[in-house]
């Protein structure tokens, strides 16, 4: 019955979709997806009074006002952050890239050098984040999981919510153990509906813009806001998206004021200006750019902890050598 109510309904989507059972065996099922945010925003906030929306990755202002159809009086507003700049350290790595026509066995060996680079200069715990499944999969097989020195917790396709429960209790767990590393996709449980506070990640590493695979869905979204915004349709449909996903796993180690993390991001296609503009007002006043040198992040990564670590009451005794 809801397939076809919705079916000439322009601001829903419906697809039949291939997928494998939990056994293994190829079926297919029915979804109907909205493309629509305002229909369930756009009644609430017309029945009260006043709202105060304020998300850390809200920006752009605009575009989120205009997806979930706030009213046109809403006052907009940009705060200073509350977190010390000396406290959040968001470098960009421009010679790599996790775009499909460039994934390479050379590109994926560049990003886990980087990627080591990071863990090994880290006084604990380490997220490293990826693009994709197909991406983290690349990853492992192209030698991360060959890291020797410290733990490696990694997301699977299909875990469970108790199974990545579980993996990241332990992963907390070794924060004062020597640290860990915990592999995870851009989206995902840990990536977003987790938060790591103190020394649980000292440093979080973003392996690829996210952008979604060109499937119906995507399309249909893309398209549906190019029909209500003209020449707005990728951009909300599907490039705020990705960077609010990077956006929303470099912020997994800030979550209070005494916090303090370094967050790399490996695609250079984060230091265009276009893409920049995307992320939150937290990571933009602080973002460097590292030259194209050998043992750029390390200097930077013992510079930044050995200072923050120097400016606390209760330093973890962790120094990178």
């Amino acid at each position: 019955m809801k397939w076809t109510e919705t079916a000439k309904d322009e601001s829903f989507v419906n697809v039949i979709a291939k997928y494998k059972s939990r056994r293994g065996a190829d079926t297919a099922r029915l979804e109907i997806v909205a493309l629509d945010p305002s229909k369930i925003t756009e009644p609430i906030f017309s029945e009260v009074y006043s709202n105060i929306v304020m998300p850390g990755t809200l920006q752009p202002l605009e575009a989120y006002i205009r997806i979930t159809k706030l009213p046109k009086n809403t006052v907009k507003k940009v705060v200073p952050s509350p977190f010390p700049k000396e406290h959040v350290l968001p470098l960009i790595c421009c010679d790599v890239t996790t775009a499909m026509e460039e994934r390479t066995a050379q590109m994926y060996y560049t990003i886990i050098e980087h990627t080591k680079e990071v863990i090994h200069n880290t006084p604990g715990n380490t997220g490293v984040f990826a693009a994709s499944f197909q991406v983290l999969e690349a990853l492992r097989a192209n030698g991360l999981d060959a890291e020797p020195k410290k733990p490696l917790f990694c997301e699977h396709r299909g875990m469970s919510s108790k199974e990545n429960e579980r993996m990241v209790d332990e992963f907390k767990a070794c924060a004062q153990r020597g640290g860990a590393v915990l592999l995870g996709v851009l989206g995902g449980r840990s990536s977003e509906g987790v938060d790591f506070p103190g020394d649980e990640m000292n440093s979080v590493v973003i392996v690829g813009v996210p952008y979604a695979e060109p499937t119906p869905k995507v399309k249909a979204q893309i398209s549906y806001f190019e029909e209500c915004y003209p020449g707005l349709g990728r951009e909300y449909g599907h490039v705020i998206p990705a960077m609010k996903k990077a956006s929303q796993a470099a912020g997994r180690p800030i979550t209070t004021l005494e916090d303090k993390a370094a967050m790399i991001f490996l695609d250079y296609r984060f230091s265009t200006p276009y893409c920049r503009q995307f992320f939150p007002l937290w990571i933009r006043d602080n973002l460097r750019i590292l030259p194209r040198e050998e043992g750029a992040i390390s200097r930077e990564l013992r510079h930044f902890f050995r200072r923050v670590s120097l400016t606390t009451k209760n330093p973890s005794g962790f120094l990178p050598q």
